[in-house]
């Protein structure tokens, strides 16, 4: 039986009216931090620009707060689009849509109450936070070393802000995922993704047939390949590799939309079109990850079955009638048998060597964030086949092994046996054919970014962490559903 509603009173005592205080101290309070911030402004001071950002950010969020699903829904299909033209100043990335959008998405999280997690979805939720904490803590006590003769110098404030990017947004994103993708929801989330991955394939089509570059826009230098002498597109991002890594998940959500929503036409059209946009980026590694993405989604169900190996001889035949009518192109071949793919994967080989290097050098904590180049000053030069080795990690693991030590790798470890858990969790409760749909979509998306991941530092490649923190997020808020028991299971809306 529910207790009655008592209607209470508020007493205030003659001549002390409390609302009458507090309004005045607030609007007291208000006026002075208007003059404050004017006479910041004024000045010229860059905590004025900080605490204008945050007054915004958390007026965004409190707006967006009751709208917290439809907001994020809106960023994902828009922020292709709105990538290289929102931002300030417009030529750099100091305050850009994504860093206001995920922020605001944040503190709107923090003004509400939501259900707790189950078991897994919290072990992924603690494991993805150590290691963003870590990762943050690691950039902020960096020192930067000195660089090499030719190298540009940066920032001593950049570790921090890439460590941000790198993993404090996506950590943010994972949890408003986790919290607003429901099993409902993720329909709509995955039409979102679709109109993304089409809107970015369709620029990066349009690069590649008409020649300018959007992300110059940005205050990014256009990805000159010169082996093959052609400006390789990115859509909107500033490199192909970010592209690919965004559209992985793109095809993940137009797969999802043209199964589950039965659009077979539409939804075939889209896929056709961001596959051509991901082979215009001339990227190998991409091309895998995209091949295996797609014939996971499309050919996987429980297990591996006669529609797993007929979806892979299809694709196969199909590569292999594209390739048949483009091997013949210059620029295909040095892409693909040249001497210029041969020189990539030697320069790669001789900087793993040198990553295992400045980790045995600094075993414990590494030498910081952003300290690679740095780092490979002070540790032997290796070649291989008379070729350099190159001035990025080239690898997920090996990146975070030599920046951080062992502490850092051991927490990414951590965390990537959790996000096996949360795909094998996906995959053994679903119960309709909707969720089978959904988990063979996860682990197409997961193997795909750990493809990227062997040749390419991935952390570096925002905002494509991002979208797969997103994936993840959304994983948790199914197993969450899965989970509970039908009595407490809320409704789908």
């Amino acid at each position: 039986m529910t207790r009655p509603a008592i209607a209470a009173r508020r007493v205030t005592t003659p001549g002390r009216p409390r609302e009458w205080t507090v309004g005045l101290a607030l609007g007291g309070l208000a006026v002075a931090g208007v003059l404050i911030e004017a006479l910041l402004l004024a000045r010229g001071s860059k905590l004025a620009l900080f605490l204008l950002g945050a007054v915004a950010v958390g007026a965004c969020g409190l707006l967006i707060a009751d709208n917290l699903r439809t907001a994020f829904v809106a960023w994902v299909a828009v922020e292709g689009l709105a990538f290289p033209f929102i931002r300030y100043p417009l030529h750099h990335d100091v305050a850009t849509f994504d860093r206001f959008a995920i922020l605001a998405m944040g503190a709107a999280l923090l003004l509400r109450s939501w259900e707790s997690m189950t078991t897994r979805s919290r072990r992924l939720t603690i494991a993805f936070g150590a290691f963003a904490l870590m990762y943050v803590l690691r950039a902020v006590l960096t020192h930067p070393l000195p660089l090499a003769r030719g190298q540009p110098a940066y920032s001593s404030y950049q570790p921090v802000a890439d460590a941000f990017d790198n993993v404090g947004l996506p950590f943010i994103v994972f949890l408003v995922a986790a919290r607003t993708v429901t099993p409902a929801r993720w329909p709509m989330m995955a039409k979102a993704l679709a109109f993304l991955g089409t809107t970015i394939a369709a620029v990066a089509i349009l690069e590649w047939a008409l020649g300018f570059q959007l992300s110059t826009l940005s205050g990014y230098a256009p990805f000159i390949d010169p082996a093959a002498g052609v400006i390789r597109p990115s859509g909107p991002y500033p490199d192909p590799v970010i592209f690919g890594g965004v559209m992985l998940v793109c095809l993940a959500g137009t797969m999802y939309w043209m199964l589950a929503g039965k659009a077979y036409t539409l939804g075939a059209a889209a896929l056709l079109v961001e596959l051509l946009s991901i082979a215009a980026g001339l990227t190998k590694t991409v091309w895998v990850a995209a091949f295996v993405t797609v014939v996971i989604g499309l050919g996987l169900r429980r297990r591996i079955s006669s529609r797993t190996l007929l979806v892979s001889l299809y694709s196969v035949v199909a590569v292999a009638a594209v390739y048949t009518v483009v091997q013949s192109s210059p620029v295909v071949a040095s892409r693909v048998t040249g001497a210029n793919a041969q020189d990539n994967w030697s320069g790669r080989v001789a900087t793993w060597h040198e990553a295992i290097s400045i980790f045995k050098k600094w075993p414990v904590f590494g030498p910081g964030i952003d300290q690679f180049i740095g780092a490979q000053a002070q540790v032997p030069q290796v070649r291989v086949a008379g070729i350099a080795a190159a001035t990025s990690p080239h690898n997920l693991f090996l990146g975070v092994l030599a920046e951080t030590g062992l502490v850092g790798a051991l927490a990414l470890l951590i965390l990537v046996l959790m996000i096996i858990g949360i795909v094998r969790a996906c995959r053994r409760r679903a119960k309709t054919e909707e969720d089978i749909v959904f988990g063979s979509l996860l682990l197409a998306v997961a193997v795909g970014y750990f493809f990227l991941s062997q040749t390419f530092g991935m952390l570096y490649t925002r905002p494509s962490s991002t979208f797969l923190a997103l994936m993840l997020g959304a994983a948790a808020a199914r197993v969450d559903y899965l989970g509970r028991s039908p009595v407490s299971r809320p409704p789908p809306s």
